[in-house]
């Protein structure tokens, strides 16, 4: 009998699993801090960790969406678009109201779920402040916006 896909925080058991996971898929995992793990959810396929994403909060409390990544085995099934929304779900009941993300591949991705681009000179001071924008992602990454609750 097949078992269903279910998405929960990470625990320290899933460190190497994630870590690998993020590496297959290009995507960077050395600056991973303990911060980090308490915001990081993943998709777990019978007793494989499948799938994996991450809030990292901002100075302004807003929240940076890191490390998606979903096994290349099981692409195309929906994970990756399970993870957003357990990820979005979560920053909500934590009063997050904007999430920002950077990517070189998956801009077309987040857009068809309601995040917009924005110029990477107008970002705020708390996403210029973060490693991910000053230092670990080219420049060459679109960065994207979303707002979680009305104005």
């Amino acid at each position: 009998m097949a078992t269903h896909p279910s998405i929960r925080p990470a625990d320290p058991r899933d460190h190497g699993a994630v870590r690998a996971l993020l590496r297959s898929a290009g995507l960077v995992e050395s600056d991973l801090t303990a911060a980090h793990w308490d915001h990081l959810l993943v998709l777990e396929e019978g007793n494989e960790i499948a799938g994996c994403i991450a809030g990292e909060i901002l100075a302004d409390g807003s929240w940076l969406l890191r490390s998606l990544a979903v096994a290349e085995a099981v692409r195309g099934r929906g994970h990756g678009e399970r993870l957003v929304q357990a990820l979005e779900a979560r920053a909500v009941g934590r009063g997050v109201a904007v999430i920002y993300l950077l990517t070189e591949t998956a801009a077309d991705f987040f857009q068809a779920r309601g995040y917009a681009p924005l110029a990477r000179a107008d970002a705020p001071g708390a996403v210029r402040e973060c490693g991910q924008f000053s230092s670990l992602c080219p420049g060459s990454a679109v960065l994207l916006r979303k707002s979680l609750r009305a104005a």
